[in-house]
This record gives C-alpha cells, sequence and structure tokens, in this order.
C-alpha cells in the first residue's frame, strides 16, 4: 500500500493513493460478498430445518376413520366399501391352486 507522510506544524498525517484506496475498496467487497453468501446458506438450512420439524399431517384412512368416528356417512361408506372390496379380494386368492 502506498502512503505518503507529511508534516503541517505539530500535526503528522498519512495519506493513502487512490490505488491502494481502490484495492482495499475490492477486498471489502469481496468480504462482504461472501459473507453475504453465507449468510443466505445459514437462512436456507434453517429454513430447511424448519420445514422438516413441521408436525406430519394423519395418512388419508386416518383422517376417514377420524371422520366416520364423528358420524361422516361418506367416510362411512368408503371404510365399509374398503372392507368389503379386502375381503372379496382375500376370498379369491384363497380359491387359486399353486401349480395348475
Amino acid at each position: 500500500m502506498k502512503k505518503v507522510a507529511f508534516q503541517a506544524g505539530d500535526a503528522n498525517f498519512t495519506v493513502t493513493s487512490l490505488t491502494a484506496l481502490r484495492e482495499d475498496a475490492e477486498m471489502i467487497r469481496a468480504a462482504s460478498q461472501s459473507t453475504a453468501a453465507i449468510s443466505r446458506t445459514i437462512w436456507l438450512g434453517l429454513l430447511l430445518l424448519l420445514a422438516s420439524c413441521e408436525a406430519q399431517r394423519p395418512s388419508f384412512l386416518t383422517r376417514v376413520h377420524e371422520d366416520c368416528v364423528h358420524g361422516d356417512a361418506w367416510a362411512c361408506g368408503l371404510l365399509t366399501s374398503l372392507a368389503q372390496s379386502r375381503s372379496e379380494r382375500s376370498a379369491d386368492f384363497s380359491t387359486i391352486v399353486p401349480g395348475e
């Protein structure tokens, strides 16, 4: 860094050249840009962590079962039809004989 020193009366002064000031400004700008990138990365990480900690909703069938318990006829009908199709499917599999 180029500095020029001079004295005026009892005071001593040091003046920095414009080239040195530009170099300092570029270093400060580069440091602030990397600091901004780091802070953006930290904020993104915190947001992702917060999003992953959000409470999970119950599954679809759990909500349908809760609705049926609370008297929703459509939900009860859906559960009934699912139970019937499950029993029909298991009955169909019992008639299959392996090796034929």
